[in-house]
């Protein structure tokens, strides 16, 4: 017999970051490849032979500074979110939700700009275990040996 019960919460916060020359882009990708199904094929013998595809998801930011004389900061940015959504009910397979943006920004060198519209806050919370038994306060504790 194999018992398990678990229990966790996660809430994971990335803030990478990227530095640029005057006038030249600089690129950024922060996330993971899905694998998706892309063809079946069945042989003259029957046997069905599968392809996988992997699809980029996560966050992906592009930006161009221009700073002129007077400390104005001109920004070409373009962000996109590709994120894995429910299975589709059609193909068994997961759907990609994606959000776009491309703007032109002026701020003063030293002001912070704030993009928003495509941030998604993304927590996962699991609970496992032995039905009834993983309820019960501290049934579900590791035993301490004391020495």
């Amino acid at each position: 017999m194999n018992a398990l019960a678990e229990e966790s919460l996660v809430n994971v916060i990335s803030t990478p970051s990227v530095l640029v020359l005057d006038n030249h882009t600089a690129a950024i990708h922060v996330g993971d490849q899905q694998p998706i199904q892309s063809m079946v094929s069945v042989t003259d013998g029957g046997v069905a032979q599968t392809s996988i595809e992997y699809k980029d998801t996560g966050v992906k930011l592009e930006v161009t500074p221009s700073v002129n004389d007077g400390g104005l900061v001109t920004l070409d940015v373009m962000q996109s979110v590709t994120d894995v959504g429910p299975e589709d009910s059609a193909t068994g397979q997961r759907s990609f939700t994606e959000r776009n943006l491309s703007s032109r920004i002026a701020v003063r060198s030293g002001d912070s700009v704030v993009l928003g519209g495509l941030i998604r806050d993304n927590s996962t919370q699991t609970k496992s275990g032995v039905p009834l038994l993983m309820d019960i306060p501290r049934a579900g504790e590791p035993v301490q040996q004391h020495e």
